[in-house]
């Protein structure tokens, strides 16, 4: 294992005894921390649907597999935690993924739209209310 490997077990191992911790003694905290969790992820899912590959030439992980990674992190944290942020973390991290994965995929499969035609049809079906 690669001393890089092991400070990331570190950092995990730290941040899900930190969260657990937080969640047991201050649940408004938690829940601050969790959101801000969430957004880090969702910048994360996005980076991963885009690049397929590692600009060191390796795979990218799965965008989708930061959903288990987020699930398993808010189990460890306890069951009033996990009670509380569960359904609205696999709601907001599925939802990430699939427009993440979706606009990747147009992107790449439309070669004569522009990233801003994309917004423009994103903004008009979000208007329609659909």
């Amino acid at each position: 294992m690669t001393s890089a490997q092991t400070r990331r077990i570190r950092r995990k191992k730290t941040r899900r005894n930190y969260l657990a911790c937080l969640a047991e003694a201050d649940l408004a905290r938690f829940n601050r921390e969790w959101k801000s969790m969430l957004d880090g992820w969702t910048r994360e899912i996005h980076r991963r649907a885009e690049n397929l590959v590692e600009p060191d030439g390796s795979p990218t992980p799965a965008a989708f597999a930061l959903i288990q990674d987020a699930i398993d992190l808010l189990t460890s944290c306890g069951q009033k935690a996990l009670g509380q942020e569960y359904e609205g973390t696999l709601n907001c991290l599925t939802r990430a993924c699939c427009k993440a994965v979706s606009k990747a995929y147009f992107m790449k499969t439309s070669n004569h739209w522009t990233a801003s035609t994309y917004s423009a049809v994103l903004q008009d079906h979000k208007s329609q209310g659909e």
